[in-house]
């Protein structure tokens, strides 16, 4: 008996769109907002529930929440990225609800440090005054294979789940 796919190339999935690519993150970013609000909340709850001239109480209580937002702000996006993209179904929630995942130039997971520098590049990208960062996101409107410059720099492709 004859393999009827011998000799058949295969079938490689699609390049995600800018659109969504975007989308996804949009997702990704309320998501990662959300422990950042909270901590904000809890810091301007806790200034306004204490009472009667104990300002430096108040002001401790206030710095702490912002530290607390802070970190949040940096480290959780760092581990979130690097988890999910890192592990073998190369989704974040965002990317789940799009339909789309990241895997390496040849089409397989790639793995938590790479995951870990693509999401570093991406960082340091818009440290550089922004304009690295919004090329950084159009990128993908006119490459042949809608890579972002992290994910060139990563050997990274989004594509269609």
């Amino acid at each position: 008996m004859t393999d009827p796919f011998a000799g058949a190339e295969p079938t490689l999935p699609p390049y995600a769109s800018w659109g969504r690519r975007f989308a996804a993150v949009f997702v990704d970013g309320f998501l990662l907002a959300i422990p950042f609000v909270v901590a904000i909340v809890v810091a301007v709850v806790s200034t306004e529930g204490s009472g009667g001239g104990q300002e430096d109480e108040i002001s401790d209580a206030a710095a702490i929440g912002v530290l607390i937002a802070w970190a949040l702000s940096v480290v959780a996006p760092l581990v979130y990225y690097t988890v999910l993209h890192g592990r073998a179904s190369g989704q974040t929630v965002g990317k789940r609800l799009l339909g789309i995942r990241v895997v390496g130039e040849d089409f397989r997971p790639i793995g938590y440090g790479r995951a870990f520098g693509r999401v570093l590049i991406s960082w340091v990208l818009w440290l550089l005054c922004y304009v690295p960062g919004i090329l950084d996101v159009l990128w993908p409107l006119w490459d042949d294979k809608n890579q972002s410059l992290h994910d060139k720099v990563a050997n990274s492709l989004v594509v269609r789940a």
